[in-house]
């Protein structure tokens, strides 16, 4: 007795295996692609979810000359998820997170990490989680701004 759905069943699935492959390489592809330009540093942006909550999700974040834009991870769009004009920032606080002592990892202890809020025009709040080092370079795009290009009392 032959049965001729069984090739097709491991055809499938076969395509259906090449394909994660091909969306996990492009997704790897992607990222090292973001993460090699000069200004990338990783970071969690609070993203709302279906306009209800906020989730913070991982990304790079690319310093530009004149915008911010922060590229999620798990993303195959080519482009960024969300782009801060340096004009449209008018204030940004900082504020250190104390990790809870304890013991720390093999990599030795946990990486200082700051919380970065940007108030945009508009009444929008976006907020960043990094590393102090990426937050002191944040720090130094801000205060490189030319005369008059950041409203209020960002840099």
């Amino acid at each position: 007795m032959h049965h001729p759905s069984i090739p097709i069943l491991l055809v499938g699935v076969g395509m259906l295996v090449v394909l994660a492959l091909v969306v996990l390489f492009a997704l790897n592809v992607r990222r090292a692609v973001v993460l090699d330009r000069a200004g990338a540093v990783q970071c969690q942006m609070a993203r709302s979810l279906l306009g209800r909550r906020e989730v913070w999700q991982h990304g790079v974040l690319q310093v530009g000359n004149d915008r911010l834009r922060w590229f999620r991870d798990l993303s195959l769009l080519p482009g960024p998820q969300l782009m801060i004009p340096r004009r449209d920032i008018l204030e940004v606080e900082r504020e250190r997170l104390v990790e809870p002592s304890g013991p720390t990892g093999p990599g030795g202890p946990a990486p200082e990490r700051v919380l970065v809020a940007f108030f945009l025009r508009g009444g929008r709040t976006v907020q960043a989680l990094m590393d102090a080092p990426a937050a002191a370079a944040l720090q130094s795009w801000l205060e490189a701004a030319p005369t008059g290009l950041v409203l209020g009392d960002a840099d």
